[in-house]
């Protein structure tokens, strides 16, 4: 955040403020991530109250703290520390982001779908370039859309943020706050049922950020996934849609696949070479060349932007172990992205075993037993050599995968008991998906068929005897 007065700071939050004027610059949330001249604003959970840690703000360099608290307000004011009083803290948080956002005036672009954001933000975030600023790792609710909006300099053109939700209402307060000029919708799927209900629940939720757009704004909406791209006709102002069939604005064609390159020809002319693995990875990059263009970006430089991408960790992430792949994919899951992530390990199987790895995929409501047996049933149409399920709901995968004709299934009902009692070793020409929810935090699982893969490749090496000449058999057990 540029600097401003706390005077104006009490302003746009309907604060209370009484003292000198004094500038701040930055905010934070976080007492331990205080830097010189912040604005700590403490905010309430369930097991934490930042209120509790104002003293260390100070002592850390905060120049002011917002406060909802009166008698936390009082005592950090009679020891002369800055403090304004609101009525509720992460509520003052967002006016004060709104406000910032209409005094800068950058471009705003949102970005939401059940799979992708993070991805796509960063890919928008390359294709932009310096003039634009993002959302660090998924900030997507109701803090974290603020703070990326405060995060915006005056030498920032434009703000990349990403909006999620998990209830009705999320997204529309969020782009109530955001304002944006450019909307994305990436796809409409199975996530957070819980509380919207089903497929049409999730697709009302998403066009809130369409219906924020004023009549000058963009909505780029992907016209492969039939919910988005039924949004086309109800947008208020422009639409770019971006796809794999010709009738869509922006489209690929060609697309190719491996381990380790993804490439596709922007409108079957410019070819496109991507570090990537995942051909959803397609509709990711595409989203981001009509952002691109839609802000007057010229198409090569769209093309080395994307082509200079490198994926993020634990989004399907490929790492070559001892002769085998390790797929890490468990940063979060829904049934769509899961089964799409299946599809992927069937066609650029190796030499060896396509063994999934599959954790429980939360939030889904009433629908979640039915949900689960569908994943299990599409391992077993995408010829999953191994299922290994893990969690209480993932217990309906396994049975399903039984059913329907997958011979090596196991299952394990927690990852802590998946980690003590492994049902089977993986080889050399093995590749291994793992993927779950993140609460499930899978990824405790994934280190550990690394850190043993590269314990018995080092145990090999030295037993080998000397002159020996290595195996050129992928199909040795290690």
């Amino acid at each position: 955040m540029e600097q401003i007065s706390i005077r104006k700071v009490a302003a746009w939050t309907g604060g209370r403020y009484e003292g000198p004027d004094l500038p701040v610059a930055g905010v934070t949330v976080d007492s331990r991530r205080v830097e010189p001249q912040n604005l700590y604003v403490p905010l309430r959970g369930p097991n934490f109250d930042g209120h509790s840690f104002l003293g260390e703000a100070f002592v850390s360099g905060a120049a002011a703290a917002l406060a909802d608290d009166p008698e936390a307000a009082r005592l950090h004011r009679s020891l002369h520390h800055p403090v304004v009083l609101v009525r509720d803290t992460r509520r003052a948080l967002g006016d004060l982001a709104a406000a910032y956002r209409k005094q800068l005036g950058y471009t705003v672009v949102a970005v939401t779908g059940s799979n992708g954001k993070t991805t796509t933000k960063e890919m928008i975030l390359r294709v932009l370039g310096r003039s634009a600023v993002g959302s660090p790792n998924s900030y997507n609710n109701d803090v974290g859309v603020p703070l990326t909006l405060l995060s915006v300099r005056r030498h920032h053109s434009v703000c990349v943020v990403e909006v999620g939700t998990s209830a009705p209402g999320q997204v529309a307060a969020l782009a109530a706050l955001a304002r944006p000029d450019v909307s994305v919708v990436l796809n409409v799927g199975e996530s957070h049922l819980e509380r919207l209900g089903d497929l049409d629940g999730v697709a009302r939720e998403k066009f809130a950020l369409v219906e924020a757009l004023s009549e000058e704004g963009c909505a780029i909406l992907n016209y492969d996934d039939d919910h988005t791209r039924a949004m086309i006709e109800h947008a208020p102002g422009y639409v770019l849609s971006f796809g794999t069939w010709p009738a869509a604005d922006v489209y690929a064609g060609d697309v190719k696949a491996s381990f380790r390159k993804l490439s596709f020809r922007l409108y079957n002319r410019m070819l496109v070479r991507m570090s990537a693995f995942g051909i959803f990875n397609v509709h990711n990059a595409l989203a981001a060349t009509a952002v691109g263009l839609w802000l007057k970006r010229e198409p090569e430089e769209i093309r080395r932007a994307l082509e200079g991408f490198v994926p993020l960790p634990m989004r399907m992430t490929v790492e070559h172990v001892s002769g085998v792949r390790l797929i890490h994919d468990a940063y979060n899951a829904n049934p769509r992205s899961t089964v799409a992530a299946l599809h992927e390990i069937r066609f650029r199987g190796g030499s060896g075993r396509r063994i999934a790895v599959l954790g429980d995929m939360l939030e889904l409501g009433t629908q979640a037993d039915e949900l689960h047996r569908r994943v299990g049933r599409a391992a077993a149409e995408a010829r999953i050599d191994v299922l290994w399920a893990i969690g209480p709901l993932s217990q309906a995968t396994s049975a399903a995968a039984r059913n329907a004709g997958l011979r090596n299934v196991f299952w394990s009902p927690t990852v802590k008991e998946a980690l003590q009692d492994p049902p089977f070793q993986v080889r050399r020409g093995d590749v291994v998906l793992f993927k779950a929810s993140r609460l499930l935090r899978l990824e405790r699982l994934h280190e550990a068929v690394r850190t043993d893969l590269s314990r018995r490749e080092a145990r090999r090496k030295k037993n080998a005897p000397r002159g020996a000449r290595k195996s050129r058999r992928s199909s040795v057990r290690t």
